[in-house]
């Protein structure tokens, strides 16, 4: 990947999950992989509204791998949309399980970073559904990363802890307190690795 222009630093995360999952050889996998750079290319340009030529550059990176991308895919929308759910549900429910069994590590909170990741990406097929609204999701999984990574800071695990589920609302200042610390997570993310 070439060097991410400053003002793109929002789509890193989504651009690592796309290099990591272009390499598989398992086709949902490449799909995941295609429509989070098609995310990426999408929001570069919305976020870049003058772009300058590294920004250009990026964006035309982006393309570039769809293109090579696209041939081998062979899938609609609809069958993207629904792979992509599939593997954002399944990224989830791996880490929820190893958390809730008490044996998280900062691996485990990368992975409910991951999943916030790719619940990111569906918000192009359109809205989620009425019992799942994107930011709700985002904002529960990003919490979830984030108690793990102080957890794991301080060294202080406890065992067989609870984090919130995804049925419990979050109150408004906690909503906003969300949004916050998952703009924290990715710097805190990208300093530990």
């Amino acid at each position: 990947m070439a060097a991410l222009p400053p003002s793109l630093k929002p789509l890193l995360s989504v651009v690592k999950r796309a290099e990591e999952l272009e390499k598989s050889s398992v086709r949902e996998e490449r799909v995941v992989a295609y429509y989070c750079r098609l995310y990426a290319a999408t929001k570069a340009m919305k976020l870049a509204k003058a772009p300058n030529e590294t920004e250009k550059g990026f964006i035309g990176e982006q393309i570039s791998k769809l293109e090579q991308l696209k041939p081998s895919l062979n899938a609609s929308n609809e069958e993207g949309e629904r792979i992509c759910r599939q593997h954002a549900n399944n990224i989830f429910g791996k880490a929820d399980d190893v958390d809730r069994s008490g044996l998280a590590d900062k691996g485990i909170a990368k992975l409910f970073y991951a999943a916030g990741t790719f619940f990111d990406i569906l918000e192009q097929f359109g809205e989620l559904d009425s019992e799942v609204s994107a930011p709700l999701v985002l904002l529960i999984y990003s919490s979830k990363a984030i108690s793990l990574s102080r957890f794991l800071r301080r060294r202080n695990m406890p065992s067989g802890r609870q984090l919130k589920s995804s049925t419990q609302l979050m109150p408004e200042s906690d909503l906003l307190l969300a949004a916050l610390e998952r703009y924290l997570v990715v710097v805190m993310i990208n300093d530990c690795c």
